[in-house]
């Protein structure tokens, strides 16, 4: 038989199960992350040997399993964050009405397409959450993000909400403010879009004074700013979301120092930068609750000189809220260092270089400004000059009019 004829020969079969034709896992993420079980199903398919490569990967960002970009979404409750995300994303998220935060856990949404990229926003709860500890918020928002770099996601960029109607950086906004530095690390601030929302609020003036302030000032947002970081206006719009996604989606996808801290060097959420900031904040908060109860005792005992019956019995509650507080600070940092991870974080791919080189400055040494829990407390920097009205606290917010979003 000529040579000409005979049948090439087979090609070894050499793609694993569940594997893209390049190598790279597939998976398919949950809606809601389970912060018990810090589990995720994974793609229910197989790929055949006829299966096509897919797309190269972007200029813009390396490949992620299924070419899926993720964006992280932080911020205080009532920023507006799960709105945007439901109106970017056409997903159901449930979204607060009143005092009470709705965002209990992380969540993710349904995928979507910008510019023919595959996103997911990922919704996160705030550091001032009505139904849960700080210590629970920041567990649960770092064992996803574990989970997500073991399985090889890396995210493309993390939108950080703050609402332009506020007139002061208050100890809850700038809690959330530091908490967000600390798991992000500096180096991840190039991937940080700051997002203002709530512009149909305040007179537009008085906005775009706030505007540059944050942007300027040290107190505020000008570190981020100053390493690449945009701040761009949310006008309620899909168009806006749309530009805004765009602009996080230009950045190489980046790892977060409570990521490496956790999966690399095998840290306890506790004995991260972002745990070790939050156990020094109580313990400031313990502090002072001590100092008022110092005081309140003082003022009890003169009202006792005085049979002043009615004085006593407000100063009495007075002083059992405060030593509640006190007890529930004293246990919160016990709860959150007696944590461990319910299993050891493995990375599924090949970490990206550098990684293993990745250094962190500790928090050792260093003595932390304390945060009042008090919104009032203290004097906060004022942003502008002119006070608002005080306004709700509502996770949706509640423009109408599409605002010209700026870099």
């Amino acid at each position: 038989m000529p040579a000409s004829t005979l049948a090439p020969p087979a090609q070894p079969k050499t793609r694993t199960r569940g594997r893209s034709p390049s190598g790279i896992p597939r998976y398919r993420i949950e809606t809601k992350f389970s912060p018990k079980s810090k589990k995720f199903k994974p793609a229910k398919r197989d790929p055949t040997p006829d299966a096509p490569a897919g797309p190269a990967p972007k200029p813009n960002g390396a490949a992620q399993p299924n070419d899926e970009a993720h964006i992280l979404v932080m911020g205080p409750s009532g920023s507006g964050k799960t709105s945007f995300i439901n109106l970017a994303s056409n997903s159901s998220l449930p979204v607060s009405s009143g005092l009470k935060s709705c965002t209990k856990e992380v969540a993710v949404s349904e995928p979507f397409q910008v510019d023919g990229q595959r996103v997911r926003l990922i919704d996160t709860p705030g550091f001032d959450d009505s139904s849960q500890s700080d210590g629970d918020v920041l567990a649960n928002i770092a064992g996803f993000l574990a989970q997500e770099f073991t399985q090889g996601k890396r995210l493309h960029g993390i939108l950080y909400f703050h609402r332009i109607a506020d007139v002061r950086m208050g100890a809850v906004a700038k809690k959330n403010l530091v908490m967000f530095q600390k798991m992000c690390g500096e180096h991840a601030y190039p991937n940080v879009v700051i997002v203002t929302t709530r512009w149909n609020e305040v007179n537009t003036l008085v906005a775009e004074s706030r505007e540059s302030e944050l942007r300027s000032k040290d107190a505020f947002f000008r570190s981020i700013a100053e390493a690449g970081a945009p701040l761009m206006r949310y006008g309620r719009t899909e168009a806006c979301t749309q530009t805004i996604i765009r602009k996080a989606l230009e950045r190489q996808p980046v790892v977060l120092t409570i990521q490496q801290q956790m999966v690399v060097k095998g840290k306890k959420v506790a004995d991260t930068d972002a745990g070790m900031r939050l156990q020094v904040e109580r313990m400031d908060s313990i502090e002072k609750c001590k100092e008022v109860l110092k005081g309140l005792v003082q003022q009890i005992e003169v009202l006792k000189e005085g049979n002043d019956t009615d004085g006593l019995k407000g100063l009495e509650g007075d002083v059992r809220e405060l030593r509640d507080k006190v007890r529930e600070l004293q246990e919160g940092n016990p709860r959150l260092i007696s944590r461990q991870n319910s299993e050891s974080w493995e990375l599924v791919v090949a970490s990206p270089s550098g990684v293993e080189n990745f250094e962190t400055p500790s928090l050792l040494a260093e003595r932390v400004p304390s945060f009042a829990s008090d919104e009032g407390d203290a004097d906060p920097p004022i942003i502008g000059a002119l006070p608002l009205e005080p306004e709700e606290e509502d996770g949706s917010s509640t423009s109408t009019s599409a605002e010209r979003s700026s870099a």
